[in-house]
């Protein structure tokens, strides 16, 4: 009986208690988020459930069968737990989602040694000591609000061990500062936005970064652009309500730089910027944009809605096939010959 059950979603109800008079064997996946479950009690016998998601709930209490073999994501964020004991008998278990929980306990246990995946956001977890348990992390969420107090117990010095770690979410936490002592070679995706930074220090040896958000800080000092080394990253600094923005020269490992809804008034975008494709400044008070001859790779430019009354675009820049000026004071814009 419901042996070909295999995807449950109950999701969206009110659903207070779960009774089980049959259990569905070849159920896969089970959806329960936004109801209102106190406490769960699965039952034995879902040996091919491979998703499990209770977010959204009223959950201070979880308990699992110990025949979970094919288990591969548990999800409970958003829930009433304050302390919480990872599963031993979990074997298959890839990623664990305990954000929006009150925690302040967490035992990771033997299980953390498989994860993947781990999501500790919006938490009252102060000690990342946690982390050395999890050697194979390859994302890290830490997002807040609230914050954590990621200066406690040793900081972020533990993500340098993490050598698989190609995702760190750091946003909203209400940073002013942040020292990263080392991070992992293998990091692809850094996320610190909504942050109360001005300025920013990248340990060396980031040569994989993709994309380096920073979004709703407080960024004043740009110089850390020229010690970026990825395969052209992805910047992102809108919404940071720069008045004026000093970019460093030399910053050939910038692929796209995102500057829109600041208040700049005034941008010179200097020499060595080799890889930068992409450049957007829209939803600023521009009134002068000076760019260097030698921005070859540049595909796209975006400065709409600014001020600016002149517009010179080099010839040099011959791979410029996107240009957005709609909303400006334009009265004379100048097409350097070759574009």
């Amino acid at each position: 009986e419901w042996s070909h059950l295999e995807w449950l979603s109950l999701a969206d109800n009110t659903v207070t208690n779960l009774q089980w008079e049959a259990v569905p064997v070849g159920l896969l996946n089970l959806d329960l988020r936004r109801n209102r479950l106190g406490a769960f009690d699965l039952p034995d016998g879902l040996t091919n459930l491979t998703y499990l998601v209770l977010a959204s709930n009223r959950l201070d209490r979880v308990t699992l069968p110990p025949d979970l073999v094919s288990l591969e994501v548990l999800a409970l964020p958003d829930n009433r737990l304050t302390t919480y004991a990872v599963p031993t008998n979990l074997p298959a278990l890839l990623a664990l989602y305990l954000d929006g929980n009150p925690l302040s306990n967490l035992v990771v246990g033997p299980t953390g040694a498989q994860l993947l995946e781990l999501y500790l956001g919006r938490t009252a977890l102060h000690d990342l000591a946690l982390l050395q348990e999890t050697p194979n992390l390859v994302t890290l969420s830490l997002a807040g609000p609230p914050g954590m107090d990621l200066t406690a117990a040793g900081g972020l010095g533990v993500l340098g061990s993490l050598t698989n770690l190609h995702r760190l979410d750091l946003s909203r936490n209400g940073l002013t500062n942040v020292s990263f002592g080392s991070l992992p070679s293998t990091l692809e995706y850094l996320e610190l936005n909504g942050n109360e930074l001005s300025s920013l220090s990248l340990p060396s040896g980031l040569d994989g970064l993709r994309h380096l958000q920073l979004s709703r800080n407080r960024m004043r000092d740009l110089s850390f652009l020229s010690r970026i080394s990825g395969p052209g990253t992805e910047v992102s600094l809108d919404l940071n309500e720069m008045e004026s923005a000093e970019l460093p020269a030399g910053a050939g490992s910038v692929g796209m730089l995102h500057l829109d809804s600041n208040r700049l008034r005034s941008l010179v975008v200097p020499a060595g910027y080799h890889q930068l494709t992409l450049l957007s400044v829209s939803e600023n008070q521009l009134t002068n944009l000076t760019l260097a001859a030698d921005l070859q790779s540049l595909r796209t430019l975006f400065c709409e809605n600014n001020q600016l009354r002149r517009v010179d675009v080099p010839g040099t820049l011959g791979q410029l096939t996107e240009l957005g000026l709609r909303q400006n004071a334009l009265v004379e814009l100048r097409l350097g010959e070759g574009l």
